[in-house]
Formats: C-alpha cells, structure tokens, sequence
C-alpha cells in the first residue's frame, strides 16, 4: 500500500488577526509582521520539499505559501471555504 505525508501550514497572521478581528473568508493579505514572521520561521525551519500544495485561493493563504517557498505546484481549492468546525465519520 502506498503512504503519504501531509504537511499543514497556517497563513501567516493579516491585520485583521492583529487587530482580534474574525475575518473568516475575506481576502485579507498578509500583514507586513506577517510576512516577516514566516520569513524568519522559514530561516529556522526550512519547509520539506513537496510535489503538490493544495492551497485555499484567499491572498493569506497563496502567499504563505510562496514566502515559504513551496509554490511547485499550486493546487487552487477554489471551493474551499472557512471551516470552523470538522466532523470527521469513519
């Protein structure tokens, strides 16, 4: 049988995060302290070389991304949405 690994990767943090604000769905980008924050989060903490990132089509989300230098492959989850809570069945 074949195996993957999954890595996850939070966006790094907009205003509306520094600012304790719910921003759910709107397209903020990256806050300059954001950007920084996973500029230097990558210096110590290199991201494994992937062949695929499947990746929310908001701003935070593409961006985080290329700042972490993951962008082969981009994958739009064009349909994904801001989940708040999962129910996960077997």
């Amino acid at each position: 049988m074949k195996s993957y690994t999954v890595y996850l990767l939070r966006h790094g943090l907009t205003k509306g995060n520094l600012n304790a604000q719910y921003i759910g769905h709107t397209d903020y980008p990256l806050s300059t302290f954001g950007i920084e924050q996973l500029k230097e989060i990558k210096k110590e903490h290199p991201y494994p070389e992937v062949d695929a990132v499947f990746v929310s089509p908001l701003k935070r989300a593409m961006e985080s991304a290329d700042i972490m230098g993951i962008a082969i492959l981009f994958i739009k989850l064009v349909t994904f949405k801001c989940v708040n809570k999962a129910i996960i069945t077997p």
